[in-house]
């Protein structure tokens, strides 16, 4: 039997409240060659009955569940162990991918051979999926590399990457709480990078979500993996860059997480 041409890669811990429109969302897509890992991290409530329930109607899903829990990055990464697509593309259990989403990725990847990553832009939303905002990202390799130093540029739960290069770097660092910007910095030093200009999907930011209860210490981390690019890779740091890490390291201690995001959503633009 042949390999499915892509896996679509989803981590949950204690999702039952929205994992059915996650996993609804990837069922629905135009794109029908892939296989679904969906990585239960140990979770307490009903997450595991419900995509038990879903695998038993599609058989493209394939299940893992962690013994103990073991975190968003080793989660991942006992994923992309047992993936087989020659592409990998991520979605989180608390998010919603438009049905053309896949389709799009993948057409680009097989016409530009030497992109490594790519994600595209979002629907910022709140828990209701109610659009709030609308991320703008840098779109080419050039463009992304400009501002990569300063923030993560890609949209993580939307990105799509070619698995052998991902295996090349050891998959997902379990060193630090960014796992997803340090995953892109590994993967650019293969290769090219990109984002597609589409909104490919609708992102949550929930209350007891990472990207708001942990910001604080995500700066920190943020400002560790510039310092890692630069030293590892040898990627330049700008002026800009220096500012803009000086203020998140101030900021880290003194401005509310609600504020910071305001603050970044300006400086993409």
């Amino acid at each position: 039997m042949q390999d499915p041409k892509v896996t679509v890669l989803m981590p949950a811990y204690n999702a039952e409240k929205y994992i059915e429109t996650a996993i609804e969302s990837i069922i629905d897509q135009t794109y029908k060659d892939f296989e679904f890992i969906i990585v239960n991290d140990c979770s307490t409530d009903s997450t595991l009955d419900i995509i038990e329930r879903y695998a038993k109607q599609d058989k493209r899903i394939k299940i893992i569940s962690n013994k103990e829990n073991q975190k968003i990055a080793q989660t991942l990464n006992n994923g992309l162990k047992e993936a087989k697509g020659k592409y990998i593309a991520r979605l989180d259990a608390d998010d919603w991918s438009y049905p053309e989403r896949l389709e799009k990725q993948v057409n680009s990847m097989e016409e530009n051979p030497d992109v490594v990553l790519s994600s595209g832009n979002m629907e910022i939303c709140d828990g209701e999926l109610n659009k709030k905002n609308i991320s703008n990202y840098p779109l080419s390799d050039k463009n992304i590399r400009k501002v990569f130093l300063q923030y993560n540029p890609t949209v993580s739960p939307a990105m799509i990457w070619r698995r052998e290069i991902s295996e090349e770097i050891g998959g997902f660092s379990v060193n630090t709480m960014s796992e997803d910007y340090m995953f892109f910095m590994d993967m650019s030093s293969k290769g090219e990078v990109a984002n597609l200009k589409d909104v490919l999907i609708k992102y949550r930011v929930l209350n007891t979500s990472a990207s708001s209860t942990q910001m604080r210490r995500a700066h920190l981390s943020t400002i560790q993996i510039a310092l890692t690019g630069f030293l590892k890779y040898g990627y330049p740091i700008t002026f800009k860059t220096r500012l803009v890490m000086m203020t998140r390291f101030v900021t880290a201690f003194l401005i509310p997480p609600s504020i910071w995001r305001y603050i970044t959503s300006r400086i993409k633009r």
